[in-house]
């Protein structure tokens, strides 16, 4: 019995073990079960993001947290363009690798020291995986308002330009074009680095000249070293150009930054010289023998007074306005010293054909004089005509042939291209008064043998020989009536 007794017992503490283990099985399985459960979803009160996700799965957690994307500022000395946000480049975010983290972290199988802690709330803040279309930049940057050509303003070389007083150097500008190439560079450089203000200054097209470039500086040192020019005008006079008209002068060519010499002002300017300093075939103030001031000359037959040449004078002025050197003009034909009144200097020959006289200066002093026959009165043909001459040449003897006469004399001193001169007359036993009315020679101014000697031996060419009748306008009076 008592053997019984004990087999009962002990079958009771055997059937209570099984039931112990049965339940500690079942705890053990549920347990397992919910922690399993937790491993794909969150624990209750997990917040991300201020949004509570207990109970769900990532995935599901994902489409309940959202993202705005920040402004990107582009700037171009400090100053907005324009502003994008990722989504304007196929920009886009994911929590996908926080919320996994998240979930790994709670450790699903403490399931219940997190129940049975006094926590009701665990929070976290994840930050999304950002990510954006690279290929989309360049034509997002083309489309950019300030890269469109109606508003780019592009920008100007600086360059030297002529005023009223010479040449200024005009700045450049930088103006509003970007390169556009440039700009994209930026742009995925900036993205790539995640700044929220992308810069685009570099970007800027500048001008290829500067107000500060040696170019257009080394030039303007060329300009300010031009001065006044010295030109000799002949006849022992000079003409000084001025600095501000040698400045009109130039041109300033943009194309390769040089300075050349304007065709168009310098002619003008040669043109304007020799209408101031020729003096061939013009009439001049002459004082005579008398002291009354006359005009002479202005005969189609005056062989003294200056014809500038005019393209040897521009060539000369063209080199002498690069080089600043002195220049001198250039003459076809040329007159004698210049003075106030004329050209004839103080060594001349005067004839009045009035007087029927000539006088011989040197240095202002008479030095021969003579009475003379000039030509027969009453006949252009044969009338000495007045007029501006010089001496051509000399010739000892010669034999003067003209219409209806052949005449040898021993000193002939031409002044005129047509046979008018000056030289002894042989057959004439007298000479002054009034022989020329009516014996007067066929034009020429006939002389004394003894006087053309002396005159000859003395006479350079080129001499002035000033003709007159008497019947010229008096010097100040005008010829209008």
């Amino acid at each position: 019995m008592e053997e019984n007794k004990g087999k009962r017992k002990k079958g009771k503490k055997t059937a209570l073990l099984i039931v112990l283990f049965a339940v500690l099985a079942l705890l053990v399985i549920g347990y397992a079960a919910i922690a399993e459960h937790f491993v794909t979803r969150y624990l209750p009160g997990t917040v991300i993001n201020g949004i509570d996700v207990s109970e769900k799965t990532p995935e599901e957690a994902e489409r309940e947290l959202s993202y705005s994307f920040p402004e990107v500022s582009i700037t171009e000395e400090g100053k907005e363009l324009t502003g994008f946000t990722l989504e304007d480049v196929g920009g886009s975010f994911s929590y996908a690798d926080g919320l996994q983290k998240v979930l790994v972290d709670e450790k699903a199988r403490y399931w219940l020291s997190w129940i049975l802690s006094k926590k009701t709330v665990r929070d976290f803040t994840l930050d999304p995986v950002i990510s954006y279309n690279e290929s989309e930049i360049p034509s997002f940057v083309s489309g950019l308002s300030f890269l469109q050509k109606d508003a780019m303003v592009p920008p100007t070389d600086a360059y030297i330009e002529e005023t009223e007083t010479g040449f200024d150097i005009v700045p450049e500008t930088v103006g509003s074009t970007c390169d556009a190439e440039k700009v994209t560079d930026l742009v995925r450089e900036g993205l790539k680095n995640k700044e929220e203000t992308i810069a685009i200054d570099e970007a800027r097209v500048k001008p290829a000249v500067s107000s500060s470039d040696l170019s257009l500086t080394d030039q303007m040192q060329k300009i300010n070293a031009f001065d006044t020019i010295s030109i000799d005008i002949g006849g022992g006079k000079t003409h000084t150009m001025q600095k501000k008209t040698v400045l009109k002068m130039l041109t300033w060519n943009k194309d390769d930054n040089s300075i050349t010499v304007n065709k168009k002002n310098l002619t003008k300017y040669v043109q304007d010289l020799a209408k101031k300093y020729d003096t061939m075939k013009t009439k001049r103030v002459f004082t005579t023998h008398a002291g009354e001031k006359i005009l002479v000359g202005g005969s189609y037959k005056d062989t003294l007074g200056y014809t500038m040449n005019h393209r040897k004078t521009y060539e000369n002025l063209k080199a002498s306005l690069i080089t600043g050197d002195p220049v001198s003009a250039v003459y076809d034909k040329s007159g004698g010293s210049r003075g106030e009144e004329n050209d004839f200097g103080t060594t001349y020959v005067e004839v009045s054909i009035r007087e029927q006289h000539l006088w011989y200066y040197v240095d202002g002093k008479v030095a021969l004089e003579t009475d003379v026959v000039t030509g027969k009165s009453g006949s252009s043909a044969t009338y000495t005509l007045p007029g501006v001459f010089q001496v051509l040449s000399k010739q000892s003897p010669a034999t003067l042939v003209g219409a209806g006469y052949v005449s040898h004399v021993n000193y002939w001193m031409p002044v005129t291209w047509t046979g008018t001169g000056l030289h002894d007359a042989t057959w004439r036993s007298s000479f002054g008064k009034d022989i020329y009315v009516s014996g007067g020679s066929h034009g020429c101014v006939n002389m004394p043998l003894a006087k053309a000697k002396e005159l000859y031996a003395m006479i350079k060419t080129h001499t002035p020989v000033i003709i007159y009748d008497g019947s010229e306008e008096k010097a100040g009076e005008s010829s209008e009536t």
